[in-house]
């Protein structure tokens, strides 16, 4: 169990394994899990937060280590996790992150709109800008150190590796320390909510990297887990259950899809199935959020290339750019 060391108003931090310190800060999906590692005078910082906010700074205040002896890691560089990345690095704290495949590809939401078949308004493309790795980076103003996976970030006397994680973000990457059987495995582990598997583009089977993201960290067989969305796990059994949750969630929701596709017959982009997929909520998919409209026409596309990975349905480009899917007859399950 953790053991509580301090209390800020309705905020605690607490600590949950050798020298790790977390607290958690409200989001509007729920919360975040910030952690803090010290060890001989140096502290390691995983994520920076939503929006300026004191969590980072109570988690350093706790253990006593200014900013300027200080290593953020991001775990990616979606906002909910960039908050005080600007403020700390400006303070003297060393930015890193993981060095992505795609490093420096530009990124148009347009693109990802077009492909799904959705009519974009301007606070769409600028939420999409918002998940952009390479508009947050820029955002951020400071230089972040890439670094790629197996390479090493030393904390005093501790060293974790740079673990690779594929289908949610640009360069997400985790951390795990081998002594201790630690990992931070940012948003690749979310319990009870299907991760945002972002397929920003068809030819990078982005379901499949992230089905093998989650077995290398189950293939770590870690003591600890630390995700950012959820409380710590301990126990490698119950670390097992929940990826073994992840998995059989996904393979429902894509079973889903699969029906309700078959069930229309018809061509259809992921704006069209969309309206369908959540006719259970009043209003339908036009009541989500600007964001939340993003990420799930992206878990849409990467939805159906399963499909079609799986032989079950085709693909078609049309000449405005969409992509249209229908559940797939004999023969190939592509087309051009």
């Amino acid at each position: 169990m953790p053991k509580e060391v301090e209390t800020v108003g309705n905020q605690e931090v607490l600590c949950w394994a050798k020298g790790v310190f977390g607290t958690t800060q409200p989001f509007s999906a729920g919360f975040l899990s910030l952690y803090v590692v010290e060890s001989e005078g140096e502290a390691l910082l995983v994520d920076a937060g939503a929006g300026e906010n004191e969590c980072s700074y109570r988690l350093l205040d706790e253990v006593g280590v200014p900013a300027n002896r200080t290593t953020l890691w991001l775990t990616h560089l979606h906002r909910d996790h960039t908050g005080n990345a600007s403020q700390l690095a400006s303070e003297g704290a060393r930015l890193e992150m993981r060095r992505s495949r795609n490093e420096g590809e530009p990124f148009d939401p347009a693109d990802v709109f077009r492909l799904a078949g959705f009519e974009a308004g301007p606070s769409h493309r600028r939420t999409y800008h918002q998940i952009d790795a390479n508009a947050s980076e820029a955002a951020i103003g400071h230089p972040i150190e890439k670094l790629d996976a197996g390479e090493t970030v030393r904390i005093g006397s501790r060293t974790f590796r740079v673990i690779e994680f594929a289908g949610h973000a640009k360069g997400h990457g985790g951390l795990y320390e081998e002594e201790t059987g630690i990992v931070f495995t940012g948003d690749q582990i979310i319990d009870g909510i299907v991760p945002a598997v972002t397929s920003m583009r068809l030819d990078r089977h982005d379901m499949e990297r992230f089905h093998e993201s989650l077995e290398a960290v189950r293939a770590l067989h870690p003591r600890v887990m630390f995700p950012a969305h959820l409380h710590p796990v301990f126990g490698e059994q119950a670390i097992d259950e929940v990826i073994d949750g992840i998995e059989d969630s996904f393979g429902k929701i894509v079973k889903k899809a699969g029906d309700i596709l078959a069930a229309r017959d018809e061509w259809m982009t992921a704006a069209e199935f969309a309206r369908v997929f959540y006719g259970y909520r009043v209003g339908g998919f036009a009541t989500f959020s600007t964001v939340e409209q993003a990420f799930r026409l992206t878990k849409l596309l990467a939805y159906f290339e399963e499909l079609c990975d799986q032989g079950r349905a085709q693909r078609r480009i049309d000449d405005d750019g969409s992509a249209r899917y229908r559940i797939a007859p004999p023969g190939p399950h592509i087309v051009v």
